[in-house]
Formats: C-alpha cells, sequence, structure tokens
C-alpha cells in the first residue's frame, strides 16, 4: 500500500526486477567511490575501477545463471504447472494438505 498521498507506481514487481535492483545497485556500487572516506580505504578512480570489475563478474556470472535456467526450461519443456494446480495449491494437489485454511 502506498503511503498516503503518494503516487502508485507504475513498475510490475515480477518483471521489473532488473529495473529496478539491477539498475539501482549497479548505480549504488559505482557511486561507492565517489563517497568513500579517506580513512576507509582507496577511493576516487582507482576505487570506481574496482568496482566497476566486480560489478562485470556479476553481470556475467548473472547471465550464465540465467541463459542455464532458459536452457534448462527448453530441455525439461517448462516449469508451469496446470491452471487448476495452481490456483488450488501444490501441496493440496501433490500431497493433500494444506497450510493455511482460507475457507475459514
Amino acid at each position: 500500500m502506498p503511503l498516503s498521498g503518494s503516487k502508485p507506481s507504475t513498475i510490475n514487481g515480477s518483471l521489473d526486477v532488473f529495473g529496478v535492483h539491477g539498475v539501482d545497485s549497479i548505480a549504488g556500487a559505482l557511486l561507492m567511490s565517489v563517497f568513500i572516506h579517506e580513512g576507509a580505504g582507496e577511493g576516487g578512480f582507482t576505487q570506481f575501477i574496482v568496482q566497476g570489475k566486480s560489478l562485470l563478474v556479476t553481470v556475467v556470472w548473472s547471465a550464465m545463471a540465467f541463459i542455464t535456467a532458459a536452457v534448462a526450461k527448453l530441455v525439461c519443456g517448462g516449469i508451469r504447472l496446470e491452471e487448476k494446480v495452481e490456483h488450488g495449491g501444490l501441496d493440496r494437489y501433490e500431497h493433500g494438505i494444506e497450510a493455511y485454511n482460507w475457507e475459514a
């Protein structure tokens, strides 16, 4: 629920994860070198390069994980459940148990 007086966000939580968290994290990691204190380590351009290299490693690692998951999805034929199972719940469908009693 948005704060009173604020506009509702147009960002879809499940589809814009990279647009929100990825871009903000990259900007924050790079800007950290600008705001680092002298006593906390090397600041400035040297730290900017270090942060950039670590971001590059992280982006490549994440891309490889995404590609692996996409290939696994193609090989396995997808991971989506039938619609009736999705709405009824996997525990109820597979095991006949419920974690929560929503009808109460």
